[in-house]
């Protein structure tokens, strides 16, 4: 099979990805208004996810972010999956090194974690690219 048939079968796989998270998601907020619980919502999960043990969140944020609205015709890697097996390897290690700190993270590091993930998506993971 060749690379362009890969991709022509990936854009209709990537849209029903998004979807199916974004009716997800929908649902969630929806369950999650719905309980007794006061203030309970997807975004007030995030935040306080984020902001303990598991800010690699922010980070995957901002890669996001760079790749979708900021990426860059010439990328630092130019092979996709090499630029996934980095993301994860940077995610893994923000995941460990969430392990270890026994404090909640401040707001200037997440600004930092997300400016990092915008920079690390426009240069590493970049959707304007093409080989």
């Amino acid at each position: 099979m060749e690379r362009t048939e890969i991709f022509r079968e990936l854009d209709s796989l990537v849209p029903s990805i998004l979807l199916a998270l974004l009716i997800f998601l929908m649902g969630m907020e929806f369950f999650l208004n719905t309980n007794d619980v006061e203030g309970d919502t997807v975004k007030a999960r995030l935040r306080e996810w984020a902001y303990g043990k598991l800010f690699f969140i922010t980070f995957l944020w901002g890669v996001l972010t760079g790749h979708f609205f900021f990426g860059s015709e010439n990328p630092i890697i130019k092979k996709t999956e090499w630029s996934v097996a980095a993301i994860i390897a940077m995610s893994l290690i923000l995941i460990g090194i969430g392990r270890l700190i026994k404090f909640k993270i401040k707001a200037k590091h997440q600004l930092l974690l997300l400016v990092f993930g915008i920079l690390f998506g426009h240069f590493f993971f970049s959707m304007n690219y093409n080989p």
